[in-house]
């Protein structure tokens, strides 16, 4: 029981001690998810306005691919 109380106290000082760490850490996780959701949106949006997500990005490898 002292191994899992010790281990246990061991991570909470760890965790207490690198806050600000892991408090970043956390931050570019979510802008990294935040900017994946916007980009998926954003091609579902040219989709259904009838624009292929490559022509918009790239159009002149779109059109060399479609000549």
């Amino acid at each position: 029981m002292n191994r899992i109380k010790s281990a246990a106290v061991s991570t909470k000082n760890h965790i207490e001690s690198h806050k600000g760490t892991y408090a970043m850490g956390l931050v570019a996780i979510g802008a990294i998810v935040l900017q994946q959701r916007n980009l998926n949106e954003f091609f579902k949006f040219l989709e259904e306005k009838g624009i292929d997500p490559l022509e918009f990005s790239n159009p002149e490898y779109y059109e060399e691919l479609n000549s």
